[in-house]
């Protein structure tokens, strides 16, 4: 078994930046989290000061869409971003050219003589 000898300071140093890391990770994890927590909070907002402006009634109700709602529409989505796409014939065809004399396929000049 192999024993390092490890300063005092090298280990300061080592739990120092593990803890520092490991607060960067933790502290992007909670901004991401409050990120997708209050991001449709504010678009609900927003909605209703719009509405509110146009003189519209304003419902939460109406204002939040279903789960069934939101699968058809992503699938709608989906198939018409598929659709997007020429139609190819999916076939791959490799023409095999006949030349005589191709240097990657050239062994003359990888012989060398090494006696003279």
């Amino acid at each position: 078994m192999i024993l390092l000898e490890v300063s005092r300071q090298q280990l300061y140093d080592a739990s120092v930046l593990t803890l520092f890391g490991m607060g960067v990770v933790f502290a992007a994890m909670i901004a991401l989290y409050l990120f997708f927590k209050f991001v449709p909070k504010l678009n609900e907002f927003r909605i209703k000061r719009q509405l509110s402006k146009e003189g519209k009634a304003i419902s939460i109700e109406n204002l939040s869409m279903e789960a069934d709602l939101n699968a058809v529409l992503a699938a709608a989505v989906y198939l018409y971003l598929s659709e997007l796409h020429d139609d190819e014939s999916h076939h791959i065809t490799i023409k095999k050219i006949s030349r005589d004399y191709s240097p990657w396929s050239s062994k003359i000049y990888g012989l060398h003589l090494w006696n003279n």
